[in-house]
């Protein structure tokens, strides 16, 4: 059986550096859990 993935859903934003930050998390998710499948 393999690890979980970590899926990682936003409700969506207009603001430039929400859409940022939600992609940074996601990057540092990777980067914490290299095992890991992680999307968005």
């Amino acid at each position: 059986m393999s690890d979980p993935a970590i899926l990682v859903i936003g409700h969506g934003s207009r603001s430039v550096s929400a859409v940022e930050e939600f992609h940074q998390v996601a990057a540092q998710l990777k980067q914490r859990f290299p095992q890991r499948l992680v999307e968005t």
